[in-house]
């Protein structure tokens, strides 16, 4: 798979290695930046910038047990290019983790306006708003998938009060990562001023991410097997 990396874009031999490649280019990045000897001019080079998977945030916080669960209530499954996984202005049935290939998010008017690679799930914030869908999801290079019924989910949730706590602490940890670069990407706050205050990321979530990485790998594995 390939993944950008600042303004490169690395290849890896599975999407495993290519989510490692992306926390340890994080940590790095972070690190130097940070590092009393290193010295930048002013105006200080703009840092690489490096696109998080969302499975990123969500394994980060749950336990192993938890991801052994998804695998095994959940189907491996694989999609045709082309395929609409969700359609627009519907109730989601499923959640997905993407393993492999690519998807499109589509506005209603069918205008891409994101694409998503091996790492990203999608579906999952219908168990927090179960409204209908503002956007389509399209498979754009054919995919391998993890799908877990969203109502197989909903009973997990609310049979297992901890799961249920590390899952939503997880989105949570997700969508104030996200609101906070759009803010900023909008030129709200004080660190909008600062263009290298979106690339600065907590230490705990790049320790998070890296056992996140190890979470997601065994999971492939155990699919694949």
């Amino acid at each position: 798979m390939e993944v950008l990396l600042g303004t490169q874009r690395c290849t890896f031999a599975s999407p495993a290695d290519g989510l490692r490649g992306v926390c340890v280019a994080s940590r790095l990045a972070s690190r130097l930046y940070h590092h009393p000897e290193m010295h930048y001019p002013d105006p200080r080079p703009q840092r690489p910038w490096v696109y998080m998977r969302k499975v990123l945030f969500i394994f980060g916080q749950m336990t192993d047990s938890d991801v052994d669960w998804l695998a095994d209530a959940g189907e491996r499954v694989h999609v045709k290019v082309g395929t609409i996984l969700i359609a627009h202005n519907s109730r989601v049935d499923h959640i997905y983790f993407l393993l492999d290939g690519q998807l499109a998010i589509r506005t209603g008017a069918g205008v891409g306006i994101a694409s998503l690679e091996s790492g990203e799930i999608v579906g999952e914030m219908s168990l927090v708003d179960p409204a209908p869908t503002t956007v389509s999801v399209e498979v754009t290079m054919d995919a391998t998938l993890l799908q877990i019924a969203d109502g197989v989910i909903r009973d997990k949730l609310r049979s297992d009060p901890m799961f249920a706590a590390r899952f939503y602490f997880a989105l949570c940890i997700f969508l104030a990562d996200r609101m906070r670069n759009t803010t900023m990407r909008l030129g709200y706050g004080e660190a909008a001023a600062d263009p290298h205050a979106k690339d600065e990321l907590n230490e705990t979530l790049l320790d998070t991410f890296h056992i996140a990485g190890a979470r997601f790998d065994r999971l492939l594995k155990r699919l694949a097997g």
